[in-house]
This record gives C-alpha cells, sequence and structure tokens, in this order.
C-alpha cells in the first residue's frame, strides 16, 4: 500500500513540475542568465529539430545564435547545454500592452522563422556588443524587428535602437512596462552600465567561445 502511495505522490509531483515548465517551441526565445563580470542575459532562438543540415546543424543542436570568440564572430547553431546555465522561455515581447507597439510586434509563422535564419546564416553581420548582439538577433527571427533592452539586467536600455525598428521612446516604454510586471527585477549597480561593453558584455561557454 505504501508502495502505490509512495507512486501516486511521485506521478503528482512529475505532472506538476510538467505543467509548471514552458513547453518550448520552434522559433521561442531562450535566456541565459549571467551575472560575472556584469549581470547580463545572452540569447538564442530554439530549434526543435534538424532543419538546417544543409548549413551545419547537428542532430543535437538545438540553438541558435550569434557567438563571438576575439575578433571572429558568427551565426550558428549550437547546444543549450553549453550557452548558460538555467535557460528559460522568455518570449517577452508577446505579451506587450501597448497597443502601436504591439501592432509592429507579432510574432513570426514557422516559414517566416525559417526564412529569417536562413537569412542571417547566409550574411551573419560582425557582433557588436550594443548595435549587434545576440539579443537583436533573436528578437530579429522572432519579430522580424532586431531590438535589444536587457531587461533588469546591468546594461538595461543602453544598446542602441534601430532606424527601422523601435523609437527610443518606444523602448522605454516596453522598460516601464517590463518594472511594472516585475518590481523586483532591478540593476545590481546602475553605475556598472559605464564600463566598457565589449569587455564585460560577453560570456565563455565550454569551448571558450564568447557569447553576447
Amino acid at each position: 500500500m505504501r508502495t502505490i502511495l509512495l507512486a501516486v505522490l511521485l506521478l503528482q509531483l512529475f505532472s506538476q513540475e510538467t505543467l509548471t515548465e514552458p513547453l518550448k517551441k520552434y522559433g521561442d526565445i531562450i535566456a541565459f542568465k549571467h551575472s560575472f563580470p556584469v549581470k547580463y542575459k545572452h540569447f538564442g532562438i530554439y530549434i526543435d529539430k534538424l532543419r538546417f543540415e544543409e548549413f551545419g546543424q547537428k542532430p543535437d543542436d538545438d540553438l541558435f545564435h550569434i557567438t563571438r570568440h576575439w575578433f571572429w564572430s558568427a551565426c550558428k547553431f549550437g547546444k543549450m547545454s553549453k550557452a548558460g546555465e538555467n535557460p528559460e522561455v522568455f518570449n517577452y515581447l508577446d505579451e506587450v500592452m501597448d497597443n502601436t507597439i504591439k501592432a509592429k510586434l507579432r510574432p513570426g509563422s514557422e516559414a517566416m522563422i525559417t526564412e529569417r535564419i536562413r537569412s542571417l546564416l547566409y550574411f551573419c553581420k560582425r557582433w557588436r556588443p550594443l548595435r549587434r548582439n545576440c539579443e537583436h538577433l533573436s528578437t530579429y527571427v522572432r519579430y522580424g524587428i532586431p531590438i535589444c533592452l536587457q531587461l533588469g539586467e546591468t546594461f538595461e536600455g543602453k544598446c542602441h535602437f534601430k532606424k527601422y525598428g523601435l523609437s527610443k521612446d518606444e523602448q522605454k516604454v516596453l522598460i516601464k512596462e517590463f518594472k511594472l510586471k516585475h518590481p523586483k527585477d532591478e540593476l545590481i549597480n546602475p553605475d556598472e552600465g559605464n564600463r566598457d561593453m565589449d569587455e564585460n558584455y560577453d560570456c565563455e561557454d565550454s569551448e571558450k567561445t564568447s557569447q553576447g
């Protein structure tokens, strides 16, 4: 009897964990939190299966992102397990409240996401910490507009805005919305935002490849 009760309890616990953890879907933005030397997020796009074999994707590659190593950078496929700790689905622009901004940020269809990834694989511009980073890439793939806000992180709101994307005022609206939804997400130290981005806004995976 005890064995049966224990089995039931374990089943309930497993079911609750499965329900609370968001199911990842192709095209979801995945965020990885980093805290050294400053607090920031690395971003990538979830790839659910082998879709881009002709571009070098391996069967166990489940992430598309931009990485850099010194002066070299690339839009490439990789593994979530090597991109950082505590990966989470972070489609933070899906729930924008401002109607004007919301109209610009509709998640793309599966075909649109695939086409955007292909375009970046054909022509991947050099990584730039403020102008062309992993968050710009991920939001472009999902929404068609490159955006970098680093919400709740040390460099929040310090990325350059794109003329063909959202205005600086619109980005301020998004940051304000985020603060209302997540009042506890505060910067570690606002003064750290004045540090040199090239030195601090990256990280290294197990293969010594920096990401940002």
